[in-house]
């Protein structure tokens, strides 16, 4: 009696293992999907946001990647690469470098923030 139930609660876990493995397969299907996913799963987590803000960049998206790389930093305000980023994308000359100021204030070794200065 003993050894069935042991076996019945080892083929439960192996079976549960597999089908939220299958489940998570999907979200590896691309990039995007993985990253929204991690998003959906930590949604206050600045790495998960500045990390969707970088694909939606890459991907031609920037108004997108803004309002994400913004998110970044309201839940982590001295992130130095959100700031860089974020400068990078928008136009106004000296809001842009108030993110690049920032980010070398935050790390004075960030050489792209320093050459985005420049």
């Amino acid at each position: 009696k003993h050894r069935q139930t042991v076996l019945c609660f080892i083929f439960l876990v192996l079976t549960t293992s597999c089908l939220r493995t299958v489940i998570r397969n999907k979200d590896w299907r691309s990039r995007e999907y993985l990253l929204r996913a991690g998003l959906m799963t930590l949604p206050h987590n600045a790495k998960m946001h500045y990390n969707f803000a970088n694909f939606l960049r890459d991907s031609g998206r920037p108004e997108l990647a803004k309002s994400h790389y913004r998110n970044a930093l309201k839940l982590w305000p001295t992130y130095a690469s959100a700031h860089n980023n974020l400068g990078t994308l928008i136009t106004n000359k000296e809001e842009a470098e108030k993110h690049f100021l920032l980010a070398i204030r935050y790390f004075a070794e960030h050489v792209n923030a320093h050459y985005n200065l420049g």
